[in-house]
């Protein structure tokens, strides 16, 4: 997460028990605040409509339509979401190692690039997800409600891209704290005076994710400057200026015409992060839609489907992977860093060979054991899941059903989860050196041995064996990653010095060219209504050029 690392890492130098704890909790709420928050609706506020004895049919479909918002908003944001995170990190790069002016003008990004990012997805999300809904045989409320939700985890996850640079972790925490409150005591409150039914659970979710949403933009629009009216006329005289000159130039990446469309730019440059998002998110939750529509999933109502006795196991067996999460961040993040841009500084001029050598020995040094931490940490987390955490979920108190199926299920996908979790650190390595390709491969491999080995223990052996179609893929996927990234850092300086073009050519493709026009039109709009609601204020500032122009003149 592009700038987590930079400022958990002056947590995690403070010393005490108390201080430890912070940045852990600081870090688990930022890295997975939006999927535990689902969790916990799906369990509390279920637990909610149980209570005031909500039927089971509503219950059920309550968890389907929450469920199927999740995944399919997740689904959609992981097509674009590696590349938004390589966004934010470049400009954030740039940003650290410049000028205070250049640093404004860096920031200024952010916003219209978060802007952009919500003008594409909302709408083009939103047709897509509103199709189905009109298939899906819900009622017209439901429809809305469900469609609101998945409307807000959109806004939802993109904002996670953006919260990483920002440094504010206890504004966020309580952001998703008074979110889960506010949203309880709604579906309590209305339960008991109105009377419980989907609807008022429903608008529960709804308004707890609202409250997260208007919190995380409250904090971005705090955080990064807007555009200031002298940067919105300066960029339209820019603009103007390059209309006028007959000569056709080239377009760049980086290119003069910057605005809220300008990150489009960077999904021509990595071609190869839109698949590892996607088929990343494809590998890991393709099991669970398959298990839907097999032996062992039952019809909701409609297009609603579910698997109860495959999704609690898998509920909590997925909560397994917050501790490598964590760990990655806190653990890989902060200490491996700091040596892995030594070693990439070096490079610049900064160094002799013999501290290039050294550097590159002390950064695998340090890879190599906190990968093993964190490996060693999740093994452990894993084992007192499968032996504690069984013990606790099958106590009747809990009313969770669980049955001996669903107890191997758990400890099935307890593993599966576990060596997945480390897989994906492995895969998020590569990233850290660029080996796109490789990253690319593993994940492709992962997404396809996923789908293909639960369509086979799903409708071709018994029940009892479901879930290691999708323990084989995480086992391919963690290999693969693990052989990849020895293989690269075995070659490491060949890889750095003899396999990068002596030439950068920047990719101009369909992407480039449809930032360049949306900029273009958008900055004519949005001048166009400054002009509008600023008369004087542009009338005055135009007078200062021309003044400016003439004295140059003369």
């Amino acid at each position: 997460m592009a700038g987590i690392g930079f400022e958990l890492k002056k947590l995690f130098e403070k010393k005490g028990v108390l201080s430890k704890m912070k940045a852990y909790g600081y870090t688990g709420v930022i890295t997975t605040g939006p999927m535990l928050l689902g969790y916990l609706f799906l369990i509390g506020i279920n637990w909610v409509g149980q209570w005031y004895n909500l039927d089971s049919h509503s219950r059920d479909l309550f968890i389907s339509m929450i469920t199927y918002s999740l995944f399919a908003s997740l689904l959609f944001t992981s097509i674009s979401s590696m590349v938004i995170t390589r966004f934010v990190a470049d400009v954030e790069y740039v940003d650290a190692n410049s000028s205070q002016r250049k640093q404004l003008k860096q920031h200024e990004k952010i916003l219209p690039a978060f802007n952009g990012i919500l003008l594409f997805m909302l709408p083009i999300g939103g047709i897509l997800y509103a199709i189905f809904l009109y298939f899906s045989g819900i009622s017209f409320i439901h429809a809305l409600l469900n469609f609101i939700l998945f409307e807000e985890l959109l806004v939802v996850w993109t904002q996670m891209t953006f919260l990483s640079a920002i440094k504010r972790y206890r504004a966020i925490m309580i952001t998703y704290s008074v979110a889960i409150l506010i949203a309880f005591i709604f579906a309590c409150l209305g339960s008991a005076f109105i009377g419980v039914s989907l609807t008022v659970l429903l608008i529960s979710v709804c308004s707890g994710y609202g409250i997260m949403l208007i919190g995380n933009l409250v904090a971005l629009y705090d955080y990064f400057p807007v555009l200031s009216e002298k940067s919105v006329i300066d960029h339209f005289n820019q603009v103007n200026v390059n209309k006028s000159d007959k000569k056709k130039e080239k377009l760049s990446i980086r290119d003069e015409y910057q605005g809220a469309f300008e990150y489009l730019k960077w999904f021509d440059e990595y071609k190869s992060l839109v698949v590892i998002g996607t088929f990343s998110t494809i590998g890991l939750f393709a099991h669970l839609i398959i298990a839907w529509l097999g032996p062992i999933g039952v019809h909701v109502q409609g297009l609603f489907y579910a698997a109860p006795e495959h999704d609690v196991p898998a509920l909590f067996a997925f909560l397994t992977i917050i501790v490598t999460t964590i760990n990655f961040v806190t653990s890989v993040e902060v200490n491996f860093y700091p040596k892995y841009a030594r070693f990439y500084n070096l490079f610049n001029g900064q160094g002799s060979i013999k501290e290039i050598d050294q550097a590159e020995k002390e950064m695998l040094t340090v890879l190599e054991r906190e990968i093993g931490y964190t490996a060693k940490r999740q093994l452990y987390f894993t084992a007192i899941m499968i032996s504690v955490g069984l013990i606790i979920l099958t106590q009747p108190c809990l009313k969770l059903g669980f049955t001996s199926l669903m107890g191997g299920y758990f400890r099935t996908l307890c593993v599966a989860y576990g060596i997945y979790a480390i897989g994906n650190v492995l895969m998020l390595m590569l990233l850290y050196f660029t080996d796109y390709k490789s990253a690319a491969i593993a994940t492709v491999v992962f997404a396809c041995v996923s789908v293909v080995g639960s369509c086979l223990t799903n409708y071709f052996f018994d029940p009892k064996f479901y879930g290691i179609g999708f323990a084989v893929a995480s086992i391919c996927y963690f290999a693969i990653c693990l052989y990849k990234l020895i293989r690269f850092t075995n070659r490491l300086s060949y890889h750095i010095l003899s396999r990068q073009p002596l030439i950068k050519e920047e990719r101009i493709g369909i992407f480039t060219k449809l930032s360049h026009y949306l900029n273009v039109k958008l900055n004519d709009i949005d001048f166009k209504i400054h002009c509008a609601f600023n008369r004087r204020l542009v009338r005055k500032y135009k007078q200062e050029l021309a003044e400016k122009h003439n004295i140059i003149q003369k």
